[in-house]
């Protein structure tokens, strides 16, 4: 006997009706509907819906009978779009039920009756659930037995045999999914078909169940999100086990970011003033104007009345006298390394960088300073590390020196590592010369080209003509650690010395390393006599200078180098100087440099004997500034000087028991100190000469010494004199002041890898750190 298989569901509304095409797939040619039969009124099977619907009659024969509405199966709620058997869109399966129903005879129609058909009664659609929950049990499928001419609600039902389902990792899920079948936890129950308003009001009971318990755990469906995400974005085999108790991490960022911009924010705020976020006035851009040109003061005068005014002088008027004030002396005198713009290297700086210990200093008078200088590492013959050290002595300017400062060590240093390390001193001593001279022929070249070939008054060619209209001497020594060798190349009067321990004096002697190139050096005056012998008068015996040039070799001076037609061409041109007068067969002066060599004694600091019999050298390096006023032989003293209080203080000259604190009184600062001369009947003005009896020991920094006791040292009333003086009277009283000293105690700079030194291949620093007197990290 064939079986009728049907799928049971609650009747129909209007609204379930209207919406059901929504879920469902196109009807197929399996399902489609028959011309129903009319049934009587006291029937008790419902009228098929298409009943009171017009369709043409199919033709009858013997042999195709009308099929009858019971055995079609009328009772069955379904729709002729729907397929008989098809899989329905969204459709889990998770309350369907499995009835088992015998053929039904017709009991009014007399007719043959059709072979039985299967049917379905089709489910309610389910809707999609918008909110994910953990997983339930899915119930197993639910199978009715059904009698033929029993009604429906008469049979008990009866649940499979449920399978045994493996633990699941949580999945999105609904406990609506369950159907009407379900109770609140997902189990099946064992109910009767119910009708429409019981399933209705089943579903709004299991919903209030699932809020009230959602509520409750709200812990738990939040972790149930959480993992859902996860099944959604990462691979299965990334996902965390689910009987573990996962915490979910809420990020800070937005409010750490917030504080950070609120704090950065207030502190910006503090310290730039307000002005800046709005246009300034006019008089504060007249006080802007007037104080970047270094004006002092205020040039705007307004002034309500006579009170004001009165309040303007008596309170605001400048007092030259306080420049007699003792404290403000005293302040100058305190920070008289940071006026002398002096700077040095530490034990430890110096073993990192690969340096010996330095200290230096520049003090300028013209404005802007017209000395440079320049010290660093560089390689040498075979690539090996040297020490480089130059001093560069403007005039007429200071363009010249700004070039050389940035260009004359790599130069140098460059043409050196051409050179073998086996190399002779002569053929160094040689490269370096030629170096020197290149460098100013290059400089020269350029700057007369740009004048044959641009147009007058043209930007590029002043540009290019400036570093040539100045000057500048170069004293330069370059010290390979290796070998303890230093050589000194020497252009100009700027000057080196070397101070080294004499242990049968017990003193420290002076070493000359360089000799001033001027008038009254017998091998310049010489070199030029032979040069111009024509020329007899081109030096000056008196002053010592050539053709009013104060020394006999230099970079730039152009008016040295080039004859006087070119020279008046850019005056006209260019704005360029006058030719000098005397001028007959140039060049008269020449860049290269005269090298010496000289071997170095080095130490270690902490080796000392009983009679001190073994001490390293010191090199001074400085521009005619101070020797203008200290011989060579004091200088070396002054250091040595400084070195034995810096040894009876431990180490800090400022810890020397023997220091005496300076004391500043008007009277100090009012009268003529002893050592100064002046002639005012003569014209002869004021002049002093640094001596040991006037040296005053009270620097941490043995250059800021120097230029200290160069000014006037323990003279209290010069020494201030001569700071006070304002340029440009300033160049009067004293030159541009630049000093490099340079210790040459081992400090274990090469004794391997570990410090930096590798072998001579190359500088491998020990860290990175950038150092307050480099412009640059190493």
């Amino acid at each position: 006997m064939d079986a009728l298989l049907a799928a049971p569901s609650p009747p129909l509304s209007a609204s379930s009706t209207s919406s059901r095409g929504r879920f469902f797939l196109p009807l197929s040619s399996h399902g489609m509907p028959k011309t129903p039969t009319a049934s009587s009124p006291g029937s008790s099977i419902r009228p098929h819906r298409f009943s009171t619907m017009e369709f043409p009659s199919p033709p009858t024969s013997p042999m195709s009978p009308p099929m009858s509405a019971k055995s079609f199966g009328t009772f069955i709620d379904s729709e002729p779009s729907t397929p008989a058997y098809s899989p329905r869109i969204g459709w889990g399966g998770d309350s369907s039920t499995l009835v088992l129903l015998s053929p039904v005879a017709s009991p009014v129609s007399t007719a043959p009756s059709s072979p039985p058909e299967p049917s379905w009664q089709m489910m309610t659609p389910l809707k999609k659930s918008k909110r994910a929950f953990t997983k339930k049990r899915v119930p197993p499928p639910i199978i009715h037995e059904i009698t033929v001419g029993a009604p429906l609600s008469s049979h008990p039902v009866k649940p499979a045999e449920a399978q045994p389902q493996k633990e699941n990792l949580p999945l999105a899920s609904s406990n609506k999914d369950a159907g009407p079948e379900a109770d609140s936890d997902g189990e099946p129950k064992t109910a009767d078909v119910p009708a429409a308003p019981q399933g209705k009001l089943a579903r709004i009971k299991s919903a209030l169940r699932r809020k009230t318990a959602s509520e409750k755990k709200p812990e738990k469906r939040r972790r149930g999100y959480h993992e859902l995400q996860r099944m959604e974005t990462v691979h299965w085999s990334e996902m965390p086990n689910p009987a573990q108790n996962n915490r979910i991490r809420h990020s800070g960022f937005p409010t750490k970011t917030v504080l950070c911009i609120i704090a950065l924010g207030s502190t910006a705020l503090h310290f730039v003033d307000v002005q800046v976020f709005s246009d300034p006035d006019w008089p504060d851009r007249i006080n802007q104007i007037f104080n970047f040109s270094g004006g002092h003061g205020s040039p705007l005068h307004f002034y309500r009345d006579r009170e004001e005014l009165d309040h303007m002088i008596q309170c605001h008027f400048p007092d030259h006298n306080l420049l007699r004030d003792p404290e403000i002396i005293k302040n100058v005198h305190d920070n008289f390394e940071a006026v002398a713009g002096g700077w040095s290297l530490s034990e430890n700086e110096a073993r990192d960088s690969q340096m010996p210990v330095t200290h230096g200093c520049r003090l300028g008078s013209n404005v802007p300073v017209e000395d440079y200088y320049a010290l660093g590492v560089a390689p040498g013959p075979g690539s090996k590390l040297w020490n480089f050290w130059s001093v560069y002595d403007g005039h007429a300017g200071y363009h010249t020196a700004a070039y050389l400062h940035w260009t004359l060590i790599p130069v140098v240093s460059r043409a050196l590592c051409d050179l073998s390390p086996t190399s002779s001193s002569a053929a160094i001593h040689k490269t370096i010369m030629e170096a020197f001279v290149r460098v100013d022929n290059d400089l020269m070249s350029r700057a007369r080209h740009a004048a044959n070939w641009l147009p007058a008054a043209n930007a590029s060619a002043i540009d290019a003509l400036t570093p040539v209209f100045s000057g500048s001497c170069a004293l330069m020594a370059a010290f390979d650690p290796s070998t303890s060798t230093l050589r000194v190349a020497c252009t100009g009067d700027s000057r080196a010395v070397l101070g080294r321990w004499d242990p049968v004096a017990g003193k420290y002697t002076c070493i000359p390393l360089s000799v001033d190139q001027t008038g009254f050096n017998k091998a310049e005056v010489d070199r030029l006599t032979a040069a111009h012998p024509d020329e007899p008068d081109i030096i000056d015996p008196v002053s010592g200078r050539l053709l009013g040039m104060a020394v006999t070799r230099a970079f730039g001076d152009h008016r040295w180098k080039w004859d006087n037609t070119f020279l008046k061409q850019l005056q006209v041109k260019f704005w360029g100087p006058s030719p000098r007068p005397g001028s007959k067969t140039p060049p008269y002066m020449t860049a290269e440099p005269v090298v010496t060599e000289t071997q170095v004694v080095r130490v270690e600091p902490e080796t000392t004997t009983a009679n001190n019999a073994h001490k390293s050298d010191f090199m001074i390096l400085a521009s005619d500034g101070l020797w203008d006023r200290m011989s060579s032989e004091h200088a070396v003293s002054c250091v040595s000087s400084y070195l034995t209080a810096k040894s009876r203080g431990g180490g800090l000259v400022g810890n020397d028991p023997q220091l005496t604190p300076a004391h500043f009184t008007a009277q100090s600062v009012s009268q003529l100190d002893a050592g100064v001369t002046v002639d005012v009947e003569a014209g002869r003005q004021v002049s002093w000469r640094a001596t040991p009896e006037y040296f005053a020991i009270e620097d941490e920094n043995a250059a800021v010494c120097l230029t200290r006791n160069a000014l006037g040292g323990s003279r209290r009333g010069l020494w201030f004199g001569v700071l006070e003086t304002p340029p440009p009277r300033a160049r009067m009283a004293r030159d541009d002041m630049t000093v490099l000293v340079v210790f040459f105690d081992d400090l274990g700079e090469a004794k391997g890898k570990e410090n930096g030194i590798n072998e001579g291949k190359g500088f491998v620093p020990r860290n990175s750190e950038k150092k307050w007197w480099l412009p640059w990290p190493w």
